[in-house]
């Protein structure tokens, strides 16, 4: 009996005959289910948007709305994200639900006054166990006081302009944004025999504050002022910062 010898490979198949010919044949190599990578190379991070239920409600606005309703938007599925996680300052956050890569909570100011919602980095992952990012966070002010006039209102000499101060700064809409329009205004007398041409006035321009800098400079003239304006609290107004420094 002659044998003949039959040698087998790891991927394939190697026939030894008489002709001397190999022909090799491959196998198919069977992976199995493979693990999900530990890492995505991609960090979670939320988005934050606002509404008062029928309007957005812009990330810096300044509203009457007496809470606003959130919602945070991840760029993918994310787990372990609670109320907890949330910082918010000025208020309250509540109702809080949501499931994979959207939730949404009630925010409610606890005065008027401006306020911030935020996350910070590393209090949820995403389903690769990568730690999320910091949010940007959301600023919304309350107001709910209506503009008032101030003292300082006036009249003209020839009564062709009135001088009108407010207790805030206005807008022509609701969110916040637009300079007024002559519509926003009606003019009315009472008292008197003067009458009106119109009810609305034929133009309105809206001043430059100016900001008088009294101070008494020292004798020693190695010191310099500087008048610094700045909005410190968010208010809309602008806030006063006298600056001394030497040199």
């Amino acid at each position: 009996m002659i044998s003949r010898k039959i040698s087998f490979a790891i991927t394939f198949f190697t026939f030894f005959i008489g002709t001397g010919f190999s022909p090799q044949i491959a196998l198919p190599t069977f992976q199995g289910v493979q693990k999900k990578k530990s890492d995505d190379g991609i960090n979670p991070v939320i988005f934050i948007t606002g509404s008062d239920g029928s309007n957005t409600v812009s990330n810096g606005s300044i509203t009457n709305d007496a809470n606003i309703s959130l919602t945070f938007t991840a760029n993918e599925n994310i787990s372990g994200f609670a109320i907890g996680d949330l910082g918010a300052i000025g208020g309250s956050l509540s109702a809080f639900s949501g499931t994979n890569s959207v939730y949404s909570a009630t925010f409610t100011p606890s005065s008027q006054r401006n306020t911030v919602i935020y996350i910070p980095k590393n209090v949820y992952t995403d389903e690769s166990s990568n730690n999320n990012i910091h949010s940007i966070p959301f600023y919304w002010t309350y107001d709910a006081t209506a503009p008032v006039y101030v003292s300082g209102t006036s009249i003209n000499s020839d009564n062709s302009k009135v001088r009108i101060f407010l207790s805030e700064r206005v807008y022509d809409t609701d969110s916040g944004r637009g300079a007024l329009e002559i519509g926003d205004f009606t003019l009315s007398i009472s008292g008197g025999s003067a009458t009106l041409g119109s009810t609305n006035p034929t133009a309105i321009t809206k001043d430059t504050p100016t900001f008088p800098l009294t101070e008494t400079v020292e004798s020693n003239l190695n010191w310099s002022y500087g008048l610094e304006i700045s909005d410190l609290d968010l208010d809309g107004d602008k806030d006063i910062i006298a600056t001394r420094s030497k040199g």
